[in-house]
């Protein structure tokens, strides 16, 4: 938060006097509780990207938004509330983001799933990894490395406790647990804004960190 109050002090010395003060945008890296709630303390709007999907949502517009971006892809917004937050919140679903997600996802899946195969293929053949100690903490670097879609399996194990030995690994992905791809939310602090304008904002912002890259 000190960071940014500091980042705040000085945009606040550019402000004409009496000017209304612009709303903040800011990325989903440093949306932080501490660093929303310090925003508001120093009488900021602000809109950002959510850290993570909202749980238990509640949708308050009268219906879909559809626009789109500047490739004509298709992009859904709808307002939501959630539970226990005073702001409101935007759900999003991008198409183009959708099909870019799906790819990686395919291809991380796969070599995540190839790479289990390898290990379970090992378990009867010498010189493979098979003691129960060394399979878990393989298959825990597995997560750590695949770790996008590697919180969506379920990995089991057949193991012989009294040789200290895995005699077989299994695993299946369990769909119920996955966000829709292309799916992200705005939250946003000013409730008199329009899907459109706080889409507007969130874009603005955007363009301008593409002008750094």
């Amino acid at each position: 938060p000190s960071t940014l109050k500091d980042v705040l002090a000085k945009i606040r010395g550019t402000l004409p006097v009496k000017k209304e003060k612009p709303v903040v945008t800011i990325d989903a890296g440093i949306a932080t509780d501490d660093n929303l709630t310090m925003l508001k303390q120093e009488g900021y709007d602000y809109v950002c990207v959510c850290r993570s999907k909202p749980k238990g949502y509640i949708r308050i517009s009268p219906k879909v938004l559809f626009i789109e971006d500047n490739t004509g892809g298709k992009i859904e917004i709808e307002k939501v509330s959630v539970e226990g937050y005073q702001d409101t919140f935007l759900r999003v679903k991008s198409e183009n983001k959708s099909v870019k997600e799906s790819s990686m996802d395919e291809k991380l899946t796969q070599r995540l799933e190839q790479r289990l195969e390898y290990l379970k293929q090992g378990l009867s053949l010498p010189r493979r990894l098979k003691r129960i100690t060394a399979v878990h903490e393989h298959v825990g670097r597995l997560k750590d490395q695949f770790s996008s879609v590697a919180k969506y399996y379920q990995i089991d194990y057949l193991e012989d406790q009294e040789n200290g030995l895995v005699k077989d690994i299994t695993w299946e992905r369990k769909k119920q647990k996955e966000k829709p791809p292309g799916e992200y939310f705005l939250r946003y602090s000013r409730k008199k804004l329009t899907e459109n304008e706080i889409w507007d904002v969130y874009n603005l912002t955007r363009e301008v960190e593409a002008s750094f890259r």
